[in-house]
């Protein structure tokens, strides 16, 4: 068995297996799920990430793993214009998202003002990370590009999530819109994590994708307009998504620009 599995194995026995758990107390007690389980079960699991993340490094690369890890989580001397990515990027994108759908379609779109809820974004942004961008997408990255780490990161992710996002109805009450608000969160999640990894291979800092991880957890609560229906929370969540997919394009287009320029200036010695 890989490291990797093992780390996965890790990160969905314990979230997974506490919603499995949960699920068969209170469905043989003739009870339903509660949104508010989620609230208990979704701080074991992201903490479970970070600690998967540490005892992965450990045994599969022993000390000189766990120094790879605290140098990334460390690395905070990088240029500030990365900084001001990582934090503007996400509240920036959900406001234009909702100003728009509020001009548009609803004036239930406007955005809130719970301003507690950065509070909300601290602990998955900087616990999940160190499992994360801390050791599976180090791994990852040593046979695979950033672009193709992130999707498959991604994907994992997003289905990591699914009971707490999803079947427990974390965010609102879902209802039957579950499977479109999956789909739009599995958008806006494999882009987040599309954007991580780039950030990681740019700069070696886990620092900055911890920031980027809390900040979008935090615009999510704090500005998520509190009167949409599942199905509304699903499309404003689809097309936050599809702004973080829009930079994401525009990245590759402009890296890969720029490679092309150094094969075109590139002469081969004579």
């Amino acid at each position: 068995m890989s490291s990797l599995t093992r780390y996965f194995g890790m990160c969905f026995g314990v979230l997974w297996g506490g919603f499995a758990c949960v699920s068969v107390y209170r469905l043989s007690g003739g009870d339903r799920l509660r949104a508010t389980d989620a609230l208990l079960l979704f701080p074991v699991g992201v903490l479970g990430v970070g600690a998967a993340g540490v005892l992965s490094s450990a045994r599969s690369e022993g000390r000189g793993g766990l120094q790879q890890l605290k140098a990334g989580l460390l690395r905070w001397r990088v240029d500030w214009r990365w900084y001001a990515l990582v934090l503007a990027l996400p509240p920036l994108s959900v406001l234009a998202v909702l100003a728009t759908l509020q001009a548009l379609v609803s004036a239930r779109f406007a955005p809130n003002r719970f301003f507690l809820g950065i509070l909300f974004g601290l602990l998955p942004g900087f616990a999940e990370e160190v499992g994360w961008t801390g050791f599976a997408t180090r791994r990852t990255l040593e046979r695979e590009s950033p672009v193709t780490t992130g999707l498959q990161l991604g994907f994992i992710w997003a289905i990591w999530h699914m009971p707490v996002s999803d079947f427990l109805s974390a965010a609102s009450p879902h209802g039957r819109s579950w499977l479109a608000f999956f789909i739009a969160f599995t958008v806006a999640l494999v882009a987040l994590r599309v954007l991580m990894v780039w950030l990681y291979s740019r700069t070696g800092s886990v620092l900055l994708a911890q920031l980027l991880h809390a900040s979008s957890t935090a615009s999510l609560v704090v500005l998520g307009p509190p009167r949409v229906s599942g199905w509304g929370e699903a499309a404003w969540y689809a097309l936050y998504g599809g702004v973080l997919w829009v930079v994401v394009l525009a990245i590759v287009l402009v890296e890969r620009k720029g490679r092309s320029s150094d094969l075109a200036e590139y002469e081969p010695p004579r």
